[in-house]
């Protein structure tokens, strides 16, 4: 009870009404730390990358460069309606944090989480006893467009050092060597905007570099063209 001129009355508070604040990811944590987000209530923070992984959705985030998101989907009301919402339930800090998540890609029934300098692969859910690794010491992939792809059963992806491609059990292997030179005449912040497709039909990988943020509308980049069922023979258009 509250007094009020000398008489003591009861109020009702309805705590629908009062605005608790959100949860504070500025708190980093540590690697596989598996931190909830309190109430599962919070939405993804803007990303640019994400994949569908053991039935979860996991994001990068624009916000905190090395923060891995992970939501569940959630039914909308009380009845089921068919319809779902993605609310975060775990989030993780990834390697370093100068680092930034520049892809994620499921591959061989496991998560790969490429870093700029880095790759690590999440081996399984996080709440069914999965753990984070380091797959690749000193080995990334740009960050500016999708650089990375599934092709055949291996894994292709643009790095700083070049093109490289994994079979899931040995060391990564450069595929780049014969365009070397003219890669690295490309500028810097147009590199950073490397995109891989497949034509499926004709066997073959393109490389491509589309204008992104701060890149000169007048730089002439060719198409690179990796012929994968031929040997791995290059050519430009």
């Amino acid at each position: 009870p509250i007094s009020i001129d000398g008489i003591s009355k009861y109020i009702t508070v309805n705590i629908g009404d009062i605005a608790f604040p959100a949860q504070d990811l500025t708190k980093p944590a540590p690697l596989t730390s598996l931190t909830p987000i309190v109430g599962a209530h919070d939405p993804p923070k803007l990303a640019t990358h994400g994949c569908y992984f053991k039935g979860k959705m996991y994001y990068n985030c624009l916000e905190f460069k090395n923060l891995l998101q992970i939501s569940a989907r959630t039914p909308v009301g009380k009845i089921d309606t068919g319809l779902y919402a993605n609310y975060i339930e775990v989030w993780e800090f990834i390697g370093k944090e100068s680092s930034s998540i520049n892809g994620l890609i499921e591959y061989q029934g496991q998560l790969i989480i490429f870093q700029d300098i880095e790759t690590y692969v999440l081996t399984d859910d996080l709440n069914n006893n999965g753990e984070i690794r380091k797959l690749f010491h000193d080995l990334g992939c740009v960050k500016g467009g999708k650089a990375y792809i599934t092709i055949a059963e291996k894994l292709f992806f643009g790095s700083r050092k070049g093109i490289y491609v994994f079979d899931g059990s040995s060391e990564p292997v450069l595929i780049s060597d014969s365009i070397s030179k003219d890669l690295e005449k490309i500028s810097r912040i147009r590199y950073e905007y490397m995109r891989l497709s497949e034509d499926l039909q004709h066997k073959l990988l393109f490389v491509n570099f589309p204008l992104g943020k701060g890149c000169q509308r007048d730089e002439i980049v060719p198409t690179f063209v990796f012929h994968y069922a031929e040997g791995g023979k290059w050519t430009k258009i």
